[in-house]
């Protein structure tokens, strides 16, 4: 018995194990994976140069879709949120310690310890060489929750009890 016999035999491609699509429309699609420690948002800009090389390269018709998935967009997003969740922090802080304690010395103190603890973490981090990842960028902002909770139960708590140390007959 022949292989011609029992199954249709010719020259061709090899089987497809999976298919890929963009828009809707058949894709090719490259997947890089970075090694441990390596920068993302480093390897990110070195590779969208090499292939704004190779794009140079390819045929009409054909184009390279960099914004799919981009371990690097979903970094700049979490340092985004990180600013903002500490600027609204700190609008917070400002509103809630100069309406109920109307001291501006006060508010200036916990104001600067918002950015000092983050100013403070980073070093650390840095010093440890713990590398920012989505996963720390989150833990910092619910750090920043906890600070402003403390800042201000703290700042208050001192400002109560200086003014009861300064009150007559104290």
């Amino acid at each position: 018995v022949t292989l011609e016999q029992v199954a249709d035999v010719r020259i061709a491609g090899a089987p497809r194990r999976g298919t890929g699509s963009a828009g809707g429309k058949p894709a090719v699609i490259l997947s890089i994976q970075r090694n441990p420690g390596t920068n993302t948002l480093e390897l990110t800009s070195r590779i969208d140069e090499i292939l704004s090389n190779f794009e140079n390269t390819l045929p009409e018709g054909i184009a390279l879709r960099r914004n799919i998935f981009r371990q690097a967009d979903f970094i700049t997003v979490a340092v985004d949120n990180l600013l903002e969740a500490l600027r609204d922090a700190a609008i917070f802080v400002l509103i809630i310690l100069f309406l109920f304690l109307l001291n501006f010395r006060t508010t200036i103190i916990t104001l600067t310890a918002l950015p000092l603890s983050l100013g403070v973490t980073l070093i650390l981090l840095d010093a440890w060489g713990v590398t920012i990842n989505v996963m720390t960028l989150g833990g910092i902002a619910v750090a920043i929750g906890s600070l402003v909770d403390d800042a201000i139960v703290d700042v208050e708590n001192v400002f109560r009890r200086l003014r009861l140390n300064a009150a007559p007959g104290s």
